[in-house]
């Protein structure tokens, strides 16, 4: 057994996969951060899910967005405006129906597009 067998399990996408990105303050209108963690998940092969809108308009606004791989394998991005103490328990029970599973780790949005 090689020292470096180990590297093999990780994953290109470990970083941004079954992840629960939250936005506080709440993403609302032109707001860049949004637009960067789109980009970064678009440009990593994810795809929008339920109408998840790729930036926000107007009275638009996004908690957080929620990282996964479906049950047939894809690569998929969800969005919601459920926030607060709910927020965590919320990506959980989605991903209960939604994901093939894994862990799913909450992560400041804002400070992973920095």
């Amino acid at each position: 057994m090689n020292d470096f067998d180990w590297v093999s399990e990780i994953s290109e996408l470990d970083h941004v996969l079954n992840k629960a990105f939250h936005f506080d303050p709440v993403a609302k209108g032109d707001d860049s951060d949004y637009e960067t963690l789109i980009k970064t998940l678009v440009g990593l092969g994810f795809e929008s899910e339920y109408d998840t809108p790729m930036f926000l308009t107007g009275r638009e606004s996004v908690a957080g967005l929620f990282s996964y791989r479906d049950k047939d394998g894809n690569l998929k991005f969800v969005y919601t405006s459920v926030g607060g103490d709910d927020y965590l328990e919320h990506i959980k029970d989605f991903a209960s129906d939604e994901s093939i599973g894994g862990d799913i780790a909450l992560v400041d949005a804002r400070e992973f597009v920095r």
